[in-house]
């Protein structure tokens, strides 16, 4: 296999419930593409991370667990970010 610089693989690893872990998520993608949500970029923090979220909010009530925060009260990553500029 030869290195290739331009390929990208990112992976998010992530415990819940925060507070007294039980469960351990790791996602991976393959060649994430940057799409308008991403605002085009292809970085974890911007697909394997929301992409982890979204897993977890799916497969925790099927655990027994329920969410303790609303979406509202998330926030916005990408509102934050220009905040921050």
């Amino acid at each position: 296999m030869e290195y290739c610089p331009k390929k990208v693989r990112n992976s998010f690893l992530a415990v819940f419930p925060t507070d007294a872990p039980r469960y351990l998520s790791l996602i991976v993608l393959d060649e994430p593409q940057g799409i308008e949500e991403t605002h085009g970029f292809i970085n974890a923090g911007w697909n394997a991370a929301p992409t982890t979220g979204d897993v977890i909010g799916r497969v925790a009530p099927f655990l027994g667990l329920q969410p303790r925060r609303t979406d509202s009260q998330r926030g916005d990553l990408a509102a934050l970010i220009e905040a921050s500029r």
